[in-house]
């Protein structure tokens, strides 16, 4: 009887069930109703959507213009000095270019009513770009190139020389091979790169170590008696050499006009150019030539007025020649720009420095 009953009991659910399904109304509500799987679907969509929001340039920094949303220069090299240097993006720059008063269309302009006439340069800054038959993206700032693409323009350059022995051709800049561990630890290490006290910005305690560190290992491996380092570049050490050997004279050639330095037409560009610019301040006639020609003429031709020189090896152009007979002019009025990884390999000439 039990039995029967929710035998008779499941029956009729089940007849209540179908009648259910098969009503109008149910069918209805059924339609209004999304099934579980969309709409659980539709609420994952709606989570997972950002609000919409305008395009911007990445490379513009104002909030309020949303700058191009396609630049033009978007794949073009990014170590280009223009766009690693952070500073207003050009749109700023007219901005702020026609808030001054009265307004100025370019820098140019700009600065051609900020400097005086007689010291701007009216040399025309435009890089043109270099021609090569190898394929390397243009840069879109004066034709210029950036580090990476250099660098492999150079090395087509390099295989095209055509050279017998080793060349120390570089205007003075030479590859070094550095172990890869001394290069992590100095770029990482803030004691490379810091100053080592408030008052001389110019030189950290690491580099300061560093310079003793290559004293001692010059020393040992040149068997020279003392050796010397500093934080100057080569150009910069020759200008320094240059107000040296000024200070070794006494105060009345000092003071004396007319003095002059002979500097050889050899030596690196870079190295004349700051020299020249030290030179001026100094008083100091700085002469740029060929030294040996005419058996040292245009050191002759200096007389009293001559107080020092300065050669270099290698050359500029790379070679490693000897001045033979330069002793005899002026036995210690040398100063000898040399690099030190082939100073075991060549004497320096009597009397130089």
């Amino acid at each position: 009887m039990a039995a029967s009953l929710c035998a008779l009991r499941g029956t009729r659910q089940l007849v209540i069930r179908t009648r259910l399904r098969a009503s109008p109304a149910s069918i209805s509500l059924r339609k209004a109703a999304p099934s579980p799987v969309l709409a659980t679907r539709r609420y994952l969509n709606t989570a997972t959507q950002a609000p919409p929001a305008s395009r911007r340039a990445v490379y513009t920094s104002s909030v309020a213009d949303h700058g191009d949303p396609h630049p033009r220069d978007l794949f073009q090299p990014l170590d280009t000095f223009p766009r690693r240097h952070i500073g207003p993006s050009p749109e700023a720059a007219q901005e702020m270019l026609a808030a001054l008063d009265p307004p100025v269309a370019t820098l140019d302009e700009f600065v051609k009513q900020v400097l005086p006439a007689d010291i701007l340069s009216k040399k025309d800054l435009t890089v043109t770009p270099p021609s090569a038959d190898i394929n390397l993206p243009r840069s879109s700032v004066h034709g210029g190139l950036g580090e990476t693409d250099m660098l492999k323009l150079l090395e087509t350059y390099r295989k095209q020389i055509d050279i017998s022995g080793k060349s120390y051709l570089g205007t003075g800049y030479y590859p070094t091979i550095v172990p890869p561990v001394i290069l992590r630890n100095i770029l990482e290490n803030p004691a490379w790169y810091t100053s080592y006290t408030p008052y001389q910005p110019e030189i950290s305690q690491g580099r300061l170590e560093s310079l003793l560190n290559f004293q001692t290992l010059t020393a040992d491996l040149t068997g020279l008696p003392f050796a010397n380092a500093s934080v100057l570049d080569e150009a910069t050490a020759a200008a320094e050499a240059m107000t040296m050997s000024l200070a070794t004279l006494p105060m009345a050639k000092q003071k004396k006009p007319g003095k002059a330095y002979v500097v050889s037409h050899l030596c690196h560009p870079q190295t004349i150019a700051v020299m020249q610019s030290r030179a001026e301040g100094f008083g100091i006639n700085l002469v740029v030539g060929d030294i040996m020609a005419n058996d040292f003429e245009l050191v002759k031709k200096q007389g009293d007025n001559l107080h020092w020189c300065s050669r270099a090896i290698p050359r500029y152009r790379g070679w490693c020649v000897r001045f033979p007979g330069s002793e005899r002019q002026h036995p210690r009025r040398w100063w000898h720009l040399q690099r030190c990884y082939r100073s075991p390999r060549i004497d320096p000439p009597q009397g130089s420095r």
